[in-house]
């Protein structure tokens, strides 16, 4: 009946196997006439200075933020602190589960029926009491370390949206892929929510 508590890290631990350095691209249109020279349309000061609408984007790897976030090691180091308590706990309680099973099996043939009957119910409610503490304490860990990433991961999207809004970014992207949504941030200029809305309800 050995058990070990399971923190949901699978996920991240795969997240982070993407990380890369973080890189940042800007992409400008540029007017009509400037596409014939090449360097002028790779060039947001020469589109901008020719009256065509900028629009920048960036990327950040939110595998490598996560995995290299100080914040996020001190949380997870004193969530692992916490799984490591309770799974002592609960060893010792598995641990007189099997000894009682062992007692009853030594000493069932000296026993009467009604002290086997009895002693065979103690070990079940036990071993009922045991099941629901560590159905209990799953839940408590899984519950906690949902907290901690979500912690961790709104003070990185708060962080780069203040980022992206200083340096005028309209886009920023997830380069790092995996279960996080590849954009991270996007400005309201560039939202069609509003105006595509007023054309449906028109």
């Amino acid at each position: 009946m050995p058990h070990h508590f399971v923190k949901k890290t699978t996920s991240m631990a795969v997240l982070f196997a993407f990380a890369s350095a973080v890189a940042a691209l800007t992409l400008v249109g540029a007017p009509a006439h400037a596409q014939k020279d090449k360097d002028k349309s790779a060039a947001p000061a020469a589109a901008s200075a020719s009256g065509g609408a900028g629009y920048r984007i960036a990327v950040a790897d939110m595998a490598k933020l996560m995995k290299d976030y100080k914040k996020r090691e001190q949380k997870y180091a004193a969530l692992q602190k916490d799984v490591d308590t309770m799974q002592a706990e609960i060893d010792i309680k598995q641990k007189g589960i099997e000894e009682a099973r062992k007692a009853y099996d030594a000493g069932r043939d000296t026993m009467t029926e009604e002290q086997r009957s009895a002693a065979r119910l103690k070990i079940e409610q036990d071993i009922a009491d045991y099941k629901s503490e560590l159905e209990k304490r799953q839940r408590k860990i899984d519950t906690n370390e949902e907290t901690v990433l979500k912690e961790v991961v709104d003070d990185i999207t708060k962080v780069i949206a203040q980022v992206a809004e200083k340096d005028g970014y309209h886009l920023v992207l997830n380069s790092s892929g995996g279960p996080r949504g590849s954009v991270i941030y996007s400005s309201a200029t560039i939202d069609l929510t509003p105006t595509v809305l007023g054309l449906l309800n028109k």
